[in-house]
């Protein structure tokens, strides 16, 4: 699952990673049994316009996956909110920075793979 979150906030990455400037490609252990791989940032050319933090989810199956999927997506929640997060899309789809909708949608798209 492909995460993009649209900020100029340039600690996220630190922050979720827990270095500073993390390696691209390199996966962590993140809670909810789930691997999160940073994609790298693109860079975006026109003037406030925000930057995309790139970002890859895989879950690891387990006897529970919806409760894996609810406790990271209220980590991802907790890590972005009251941050200068403008957008944040899950697979191509916008969200709300909002913890139900992160759930419902991260839910949605982990039945649908």
């Amino acid at each position: 699952m492909r995460i993009e979150i649209y900020t100029s906030d340039y600690t996220i990455p630190s922050d979720l990673f827990g270095q500073e400037n993390p390696p691209p490609g390199q996966p962590i252990e993140v809670p909810g049994s789930a691997t999160l791989t940073y994609a790298g940032m693109t860079i975006q050319e026109s003037a406030g316009a925000p930057d995309v933090i790139n970002l890859i989810v895989q879950f690891v199956q387990q006897n529970l996956p919806g409760v894996g999927v609810g406790v990271f997506s209220s980590w991802l929640y907790d890590k972005l909110k009251n941050r200068d997060v403008k957008k944040v899309r899950i697979n191509r789809r916008e969200v709300r920075l909002e913890r139900q909708e992160i759930i419902r949608i991260i839910e949605e798209t982990t039945e649908e793979e």
